[in-house]
């Protein structure tokens, strides 16, 4: 029963996330003149949005080094729209690998050994929030502008 509520949770905030960016895409006119220009500004640099049509699935692979250049892990990540799957293998650990992903109403973890389990609480909140920074989808959520603050001795300002 424990099991069962938490998976009602857990798919009560993808669903909520989901939601809330359609239905913010659909406001995105109602933000401020000074946000809009930023997000604008952004969304130019990046040269893509989220559900622009200009990615329909993206692959991002890399690697992790130690301080003497030796790679000591690999990451390979796969995307389809708001959909992933990542991978994280340590190489100096017998290339034991360890998975995590959202189908569309979960996220999930497996760990080295394989065992699957899904992800609930503020780090399903949190995976929400990374995926959608991440897939560029930020421009088309309705933003404020707060103000300007330094960062190593320059002026920014605050979406």
């Amino acid at each position: 029963m424990q099991l069962a509520r938490r998976f009602a949770a857990s798919l009560a905030v993808g669903v909520a996330v989901a939601a809330a960016f359609v239905i913010a895409r659909a406001q995105a006119p109602s933000q401020d003149a000074k946000a809009a220009a930023l997000l604008a500004k952004h969304r130019a640099y990046v040269g893509w949005q989220f559900g622009d049509g200009t990615f329909t699935t993206m692959r991002i692979t890399g690697s992790v080094t130690d301080d003497k250049g030796v790679t000591t892990d690999k990451v390979v990540t796969l995307f389809a729209g708001l959909l992933y799957h990542a991978t994280y293998t340590m190489l100096q650990r017998d290339n034991l690998t360890e998975h995590s992903g959202f189908t569309g109403k979960v996220f999930w973890y497996s760990s080295i050994n394989g065992f699957t389990t899904p992800v609930y609480g503020d780090y399903a909140k949190y995976l929400a929030s990374f995926t959608v920074l991440q897939q560029e989808g930020t421009t088309e959520l309705p933003a404020a502008f707060i103000g300007e603050k330094t960062v190593e001795g320059k002026t920014v300002d605050i979406v």
